[in-house]
């Protein structure tokens, strides 16, 4: 039950090679082994012009909770090994990490079962290699491992993925391995006709038959055993996409930090987003090690949709000025790393997001994360809104108007296009476009005429975001190349490196950044307005409870106010007059010494209008700031018939004059949390003193509630042995607080020392944790999160009562 307080890490001896993303790779008699596969692993080894590993020992946890994080991103250094390198790879893991891999590669490989000709990543279907060392026995394997990443013999098993989506199971058994000293020596099997197989595999999917509405229909193979592609040409292909001779160029620093609350600016300017446009977040694929995968945010009312979101994109925006808060949808075209690496890292942010996609590839997606995080598909599923695609028929999203189609690819993916005032942007998806090929299908019966005139009509959108890669499963660049002028004109290439665009072609790149934003120029809708306003008044924790009745008291009372930098919004010690909601910018609360960056969404000055005070601090415009401004008695107009706000307001009054907020920076996870998060917490905070020896509860009594440690210290009576939990400590069994009503607890903690606990319901957690998701799933099966340790308190404001 204790045995997670204290975390296990690799401490590697001897020669070895620390990666930039994580990971280290230790050389011995049969090559490379790479200890740790985090996201985009294989780019390091390309940067770094390392041979790339062919054996991988996953972590104890494939998956990382707090981050959302695949920590056991197998596809990549598969597909490479095989399709580039023609050689196999492994996977050092225990039984049950197996069983998930496979359930990863089901998806990723085959696509959903429902979607394939029947071949499923089976043990009975696993022929396994029969050498001296592997230890074969009646066609299983296994094999005991001792090394120096682990502290005890583990029964582990090596996966070995081939070209069919079958797993071969052998095994290697590293105890015996010298790890630090041995030889570079590759343990290399090449499999016979490899791109014949590839080819192979794209015939064994069946893709989604779609009519001329896109919806699907009969299951078809678009790609027939009589298509036989010409192997050398293709081997060009990748030669030429995945040489390993890349332009110098320094390593990519790739660790970046967990931004909260931070907003970087440009000029001083905070970002504006466009009332319709493109910010390209990543333009490459998952074998560039200079650039990031493909996903880009998709900007309507200046509101935006993130495509495919790539790893770390809230971090890359906010060091742009771009609030995550701007991000409220999410469309995931399919479930490949290098596509859907990022999605639950970003579902992991202070809110419920919307995920838009197929039923059939939310279901891969679902089954994809579950395996990798050992969570259920249905806890992973309410972490996030769904609303599903509507094959072909027009959607409202963001009040644009969009239609979905599936694309030609090796597992179900979709594309889509977009209208909002009278301009209109198309995304490919992956997939591809090769319009002799397209119609050779239709010739032979493959595909229908309905769908291959939908993949061959005019492109005559505003702007074409096109992929582009190695066929047959990607565009041909020399397909787009031929294609008119005054379409390239309109054209954005992605999921394409840079090294590979011919010159004079007459192509482009889309730019990364919000530098480089694609702005249309459209016309807004009457109504804009007022949903901007509603949207930020949804933000606010003190409106929420605010019945729709009284939507037209707020759009009649809101007043926008724009401040220039370096502007006072408000001065310590003078009568309060309104209160702000901050619409764009950043603006910085100061309190003697002490200060606090706010952003979009944040608020400010509700403390002294509600309790009848001067104003406790200054507030400067750190940026040029929009607000949205409500005067005073509009405000109390707002808010006193309200009971839940008044509570709200006075609870926050009672904790701010508390060290709740320094409290929660000492929290392994609640460090974490943004303004807007701790400020819930506060709301549901009560402060309570503890005696010394006295009990917070006994095991066997309903848990009814857990704490935040504020002083003093606690234990566990059921093992005494481990340090006391002090400051910044929560307590409390989160799923038996979870349950309606809540279980039972499962230990007794009892006060070493006078102490303060700053006590919470279960009730008004699980309604916290139903906002933010990202928090949830960190506590998820807990009994405690411990505080930071060996670090020194943030200085932090902990009364702010403005």
């Amino acid at each position: 039950m204790f045995s997670k307080r204290k975390s296990i890490r690799f401490n590697p001896e001897g020669e070895f090679l620390e990666l930039p993303r994580g990971g280290y790779v230790v050389p011995s008699k049969i090559g490379g082994i790479q200890f740790g596969v985090p996201p985009e692993t294989i780019k390091d080894s390309m940067a770094m012009k390392i041979d790339v590993p062919t054996i991988y020992v996953f972590p104890e946890e494939l998956w990382d909770r707090k981050t959302g994080i695949n920590a056991a991103e197998a596809e990549f250094p598969a597909y490479f090994n095989y399709f580039i390198l023609k050689r196999k790879v492994s996977f050092v893991c225990t039984k049950e990490q197996e069983h998930r891999i496979r359930v990863v590669f089901q998806e990723t490989l085959l696509g959903p079962p429902e979607f394939n000709t029947g071949l499923v990543v089976e043990k009975d279907e696993i022929e396994c290699e029969n050498s001296p060392s592997n230890g074969t026995t009646n066609g299983t394997t296994t094999a005991s491992t001792s090394t120096s990443a682990t502290t005890s013999s583990t029964t582990t098993t090596t996966a070995t993925t081939t070209p069919s989506g079958i797993i071969d199971q052998s095994t290697i058994d590293l105890s015996s391995i010298d790890t630090c000293h041995y030889h570079h020596h590759h343990h290399q099997i090449t499999p016979q006709n490899s791109l014949t197989n590839l080819e192979k595999l794209l015939n064994n999917h069946k893709a989604s038959e779609t009519n001329e509405n896109g919806q699907e229909g009969e299951q078809v193979n678009e790609f027939s055993d009589e298509e036989k592609i010409n192997n050398q040409n293709i081997d060009q292909e990748f030669k030429k996409e995945f040489s390993s001779s890349f332009p110098e160029s320094e390593i990519p620093n790739l660790e970046k930090e967990y931004m909260i609350n931070s907003i970087s600016t440009i000029n001083n300017e905070v970002f504006d987003p466009p009332t319709f446009g493109i910010t390209i977040i990543g333009s490459s694929h998952g074998f560039d090690p200079k650039k990031s995968t493909t996903g880009f945010v998709l900007w309507i009312n200046k509101r935006g949709i993130m495509v495919d979101p790539p790893l770390n994109s809230s971090s890359f925006l906010q060091n742009q000025g771009v609030p995550t808060r701007a991000i409220d949808h999410i469309i995931l075209t399919h479930c490949h790393a290098d596509h859907d690496s990022g999605t639950f890292q970003k579902l992991l942010e202070e809110y419920q997001i919307t995920v838009v996609t197929t039923p059939t590839i939310l279901g891969s997606f679902l089954r994809k994360y579950g395996a990798l995080s050992n969570l259920s598909t249905d806890l992973l599923r309410r972490l996030f809104v769904f609303r599903p695609v509507m094959m072909g028929e027009p959607m409202i999203i963001s009040n644009a108007e969009f239609r979905f189609f599936y694309t030609i690819h090796t597992i179900p993916t979709i594309s889509f296009e977009v209208f909002y005032g009278g301009k209109s942007i198309f995304y490919s998806g992956d997939t591809c476009y090769d319009p002799s090929r397209i119609i050779d299908m239709n010739q032979r019966g493959i595909m229908t005429k309905s769908r291959m005139n939908f993949f061959l009509r005019p492109w005559n959108h505003t702007v074409v975001l096109h992929e582009a890669g190695v066929p047959p499963i990607h565009t041909p660049v020399s397909v787009l190349r031929a294609l008119p002028e005054e379409v390239k004109n309109r054209l954005y290439l992605v999921h394409i490196s840079e090294h590979t665009l011919p010159q004079g072609s007459g192509l482009k790149i889309a730019k990364e950044g919000v530098q480089h934003t694609l702005s249309l120029d459209v016309i807004r809708s009457s109504h804009s307005e007022a949903v901007d306003i509603l949207k930020l008044i949804e933000s606010v924790d003190i409106f929420r409870s605010i019945p729709l009745t009284q939507a037209c008291e707020i759009l009649q009372t809101a007043t926008k106010r724009k401040y220039s930098q370096g502007s006072l919004i408000i001065a310590r010690d003078t009568e309060p007059d309104a209160f702000y909601i901050i619409a764009s910018g950043v603006v910085c609360v100061t309190i003697g010494d002490l200060k606090k960056n706010l952003i979009v969404g944040d608020y400010f000055g509700e403390m002294s209008l509600v309790m009848g005070t001067l104003r406790s601090a200054n507030v400067q415009a750190v940026t040029d700031v929009e607000v949205l401004s409500f005067n005073k008695e509009d405000f109390l107009s707002i808010t006193r018939n309200n009971r839940e706000s008044i509570d709200f307001i006075t609870k926050l009054f009672e904790m701010r004059n508390e060290k709740s907020w320094e409290t929660m920076s000492l929290n392994s996870v609640l460090n974490r949390c943004t303004n807007s998060q701790r400020t819930a917490l506060q709301s549901i905070f009560t402060r309570v003193p503890v005696k010394k020896n006295e009990y917070l509860w006994i095991k066997g009594e309903v848990a009814s509630f857990g704490c935040l440690v504020a002083e003093g210290s606690f234990v566990f009576e059921e093992d005494d042995a481990l340090e006391p939990f002090s400051k910044g400590s929560f307590l409390g069994d989160i799923n038996a607080m979870s349950i309606n009503p809540p279980s039972i607890h499962k230990t007794t903690v009892v006060s070493k020392e006078e102490s303060v606990i700053y006590k919470v319901f279960s009730k008004d957690l699980v309604k916290f944790f139903s906002n933010n998701p990202g928090i949830q799933l960190a506590f998820l099966d807990t009994i405690f999160v411990d505080a930071l340790r060996d670090q020194l308190p943030q200085h932090v404001n902990s009364k702010l009562t403005y």
